[in-house]
C-alpha cells in the first residue's frame, strides 16, 4: 500500500489499488482487513505530510544523482555539518 501511495503518480494509483485488492482477496484476506488497512496507511500518510509541512523549515533536504565524472563534482557541497 505505502508503495501505490507514495511512488506512483496519482492517474495511476486507482487502478494499482484495484490490483492489489483483487491480489489480496486472492490469498484470502477479507475485505474488512484490506480496507481498513488502506484507511489506516492512508491516514498515516496525511498525518506524515502534514507533520512535515509543519516543521518544513526545520528539516534538512538532500537528493541523490549518480556519479558522473567532472560532473558530479560540481554538487560537492562548501562545507560539510559535523
Amino acid at each position: 500500500m505505502d508503495k501505490i501511495f507514495r511512488l506512483c503518480h496519482p492517474k495511476f494509483q486507482q487502478n494499482n489499488l484495484i490490483d492489489a485488492i483483487n491480489i489480496f482477496l486472492q490469498n484470502g484476506y477479507s475485505l474488512h482487513f484490506i480496507f481498513s488497512t488502506i484507511h489506516n496507511r492512508i491516514k498515516f500518510h496525511i498525518n506524515n505530510i502534514n507533520s512535515l509541512n509543519n516543521n518544513k523549515d526545520d528539516t534538512e533536504r538532500f537528493f541523490i544523482i549518480p556519479y558522473v565524472n567532472t560532473i558530479s563534482e560540481r554538487f560537492t557541497p562548501t562545507h560539510y555539518r559535523i
